[in-house]
């Protein structure tokens, strides 16, 4: 007799990360790749950050601080947030696992929009629980939709802000209202992995809504404007009874001492957080006028990245981009198939790619 599997997890594909470089060298026998599909930090790390790293190895035969204590007392300096209000864990990725465990039971609901970062959906489904999925008009999020959507069986709703992959945000006033319309008894996650690249004045300043709002719950990483996506660390800010559950069900020992200490020096890294920030609006200015010059469509981007319509099969597109040695995201991946996603570079990198997109898109043209 076979191994009987849970039926919620029937229909659920494995998550489908970035390709490897070394695996696109050796499937097109290439020396050089240009990759701006992950969303990555390309810029490097914090010199701070790689100190901190080089001087950790004299205890690392002890098990990690399982508070984190030193990184939570960082942030909340800095944030002003209490520190019993902070959660650690092992990359965004694991924090969503977590918050499904302990927010949904077989049978509940979920919202979520239908373009965003497909984790939500998984993780919902992993719990036994129900997507509900919400569409959108022209890529812009739709909150009257996701509140339109509540039922008494919904339990949560997931927001990225700013979105993946489209890059557009929520504003203050709009998540405010938002929020003042769901009932308290529904947790609302929003997910603000790409908020230290937003610099539009009107970005929610969330954490003068954790007080007023039990029911928020706020994830934020280390692995995109902090470049430490090697190592996997994230953490929540919610109320002490959402951190109470969330450490009944977390791993043991779920985020490594090389990972905290890091993070707190990344913290303290003014002048590379200030590099990161103005090289990434420079990049995104950078396509934004290319994309207008050719008369391509594109998203205005708050975050690392930046979706454009390209007219054609994003896998083909793709696909011969990879032979060139540049590899971006195809939006075919996320059911956009006119659409590619591309993680701002360094300002060569940027060149390339724009010049090699071109040239691709000339040639299928002229076919």
């Amino acid at each position: 007799m076979a191994i009987l599997f849970k039926e919620s997890l029937k229909e659920l594909k494995s998550y489908k990360p970035a390709k490897i470089i070394q695996d696109i060298k050796d499937a097109y026998q290439i020396n050089n790749v240009i990759k701006l599909a992950a969303n990555e930090n390309t810029f490097g790390v914090s010199p701070k950050a790689l100190a901190a790293l080089s001087e950790t190895n004299n205890d690392l035969f002890s098990y990690p601080d399982g508070k984190s204590r030193l990184l939570r007392k960082k942030l909340s300096q800095l944030q002003g947030v209490p520190e019993e209000r902070y959660f650690f864990g092992n990359g965004s990725f694991e924090i969503l696992g977590l918050l499904s465990k302990i927010l949904l039971d077989e049978g509940d609901e979920s919202i979520v929009q239908e373009t965003t970062f497909g984790w939500y959906k998984s993780v919902t489904k992993i719990s036994g629980g129900k997507n509900v999925i919400v569409p959108q008009e022209k890529l812009e999020n739709n909150l009257q939709g996701m509140l339109d959507a509540i039922t008494d069986r919904t339990k949560v709703i997931w927001i990225c802000n700013p979105n993946n992959p489209t890059g557009n945000y929520i504003t203050h006033d709009e998540l405010e209202e938002f929020l003042s319309k769901v009932p308290n008894h529904i947790a609302v996650v929003i997910d603000e992995a790409y908020a230290e690249f937003a610099t539009n004045e009107d970005f929610p300043r969330t954490k003068e809504f954790i007080n007023l709002y039990d029911n928020l719950i706020v994830l934020r990483t280390f692995s995109k404007f902090y470049g430490l996506a090697g190592i996997r660390i994230g953490y929540a800010i919610a109320d002490p009874a959402v951190i109470h559950e969330l450490f009944k069900v977390k791993m043991p020992h779920n985020v490594n001492t090389l990972a905290q200490r890091a993070a707190v020096a990344a913290l303290e890294d003014a002048r590379f957080q200030e590099q990161c920030l103005r090289n990434n609006t420079e990049g995104r200015k950078f396509y934004e006028v290319a994309f207008k010059e050719r008369g391509l469509e594109f998203i205005p981007s708050s975050a690392n990245f930046i979706l454009v319509n390209i007219n054609n099969s994003s896998q083909l597109v793709c696909e011969e981009l990879l032979k060139r040695g540049v590899y971006i995201r195809p939006g075919a991946e996320f059911g956009l198939d006119h659409y590619v996603r591309i993680s701002i570079g360094k300002k060569e990198d940027n060149i390339k790619v724009i010049e090699t997109l071109f040239a691709v898109l000339d040639e299928l043209e002229q076919q």
